[in-house]
Parts: C-alpha cells; sequence; structure tokens
C-alpha cells in the first residue's frame, strides 16, 4: 500500500524534473536585464563619445581659425558660435557652452583653475567667463566645457556618471596657441 503512493509520488516528481517546459523563459529573465543594460551603457558610452570628439573638433577648427590672426579677434560670443558651427551633436550648443580663455604667464607658467566652469543650467545665468585674448606673441589657453544629458539618466552608465542638480554630466575640451606678432 505505501510502496504504491511512494511510486506515484516518485513517478510525478520524476516528470516534474524531467519536464524541459519553461527552461528558455529562466535564460531568458536572467540574462535580459543584463543584455539590456550593456546594450544601453554601449549606446550612452557611444553618444557621450561622439559629443566629446565634436567638442574638440569645434575648438580646434575655432583656435586655428583665431590662431592665423584675424585682424580683429573674436569676441566671447563670436568665438562661441565658431565652435558651435563645428561641434555637431551638441544639444542648444551656444546655451550649453561656456569658453574660458587666458594668457598663460611665461615666467611662472599658471594655468587655467583644475575645475573647469561650466555652465549651470539650473542656475541663474552668471556673468561672462574670463576670456582676456591676449597681446601678440602671448601664450594664450582656452577652455571650452558643455553639460549635457545622457540618453539613459538613471540606468547603466547614465546612472553612475557624476550629474550636477540638474542631471547634465560635464566634457571639457583644451587647447593652447601662440598669438602671432603683427
Amino acid at each position: 500500500m505505501y510502496g504504491g503512493a511512494n511510486l506515484a509520488v516518485s513517478l510525478q516528481r520524476s516528470a516534474i524534473t524531467s519536464a524541459q517546459d519553461g527552461t528558455a523563459t529562466i535564460e531568458f529573465v536572467m540574462l535580459f536585464t543584463p543584455i539590456i543594460l550593456l546594450m544601453m551603457s554601449g549606446a550612452e558610452a557611444g553618444l557621450l563619445n561622439l559629443r566629446h570628439v565634436m567638442l574638440e573638433r569645434g575648438l580646434d577648427i575655432a583656435v586655428r581659425q583665431v590662431r592665423l590672426g584675424p585682424k580683429t579677434p573674436p569676441d566671447h560670443e563670436a568665438l562661441k558660435k565658431m565652435v558651435c558651427d563645428n561641434a555637431y551633436l551638441i544639444p542648444d550648443c551656444m546655451n550649453a557652452l561656456a569658453i574660458e580663455m587666458s594668457r598663460v604667464s611665461k615666467q611662472s607658467w599658471n594655468l587655467l583653475d583644475a575645475t573647469p566652469v561650466c555652465r549651470d543650467r539650473s542656475e541663474e545665468i552668471k556673468p561672462m567667463t574670463r576670456y582676456l585674448p591676449g597681446a601678440p606673441s602671448d601664450l594664450m589657453i582656452v577652455r571650452a566645457c558643455v553639460k549635457a544629458q545622457p540618453i539613459f539618466p538613471a540606468a547603466a552608465l547614465g546612472g553612475i556618471m557624476q550629474k550636477d542638480a540638474y542631471g547634465d554630466y560635464a566634457f571639457v575640451s583644451v587647447s593652447a596657441f601662440v598669438n602671432e606678432p603683427l
């Protein structure tokens, strides 16, 4: 009597454990989230790198135009426009871009501060950053900073990036040139 019940339970247990139904679902559930997070991080990293490369490109082209020595050096807004005209993929470039330009002293070699001045969109608009065109034969350093929002701000790479109060991350480009003598 007990042997038959044990046999039935044993057959039922072997039928349950040997069933293949639902195995693909378990694999899908376990692997879907990490694979999607990996793809989201890849897209975020790709866009971040593209924006940074475009900022580098825009700043290099603008500095090349300034270095070639126009009759009148461009003012702050003109330099921002030159950078933004050549820096594609940067959303709202003219409002998101902050440019610093200063002369490097040949005696002390003081460079710009370690922390870049970036435009914080969560605060009131600050006055123009340091912009000194310099005299002939001066070594000039230019730093551009842009803030942009990540594609996926709370997930994957966008979730671990250092962001400001508005949720923007900053990318910075630096270039230097010597003002040509007249």
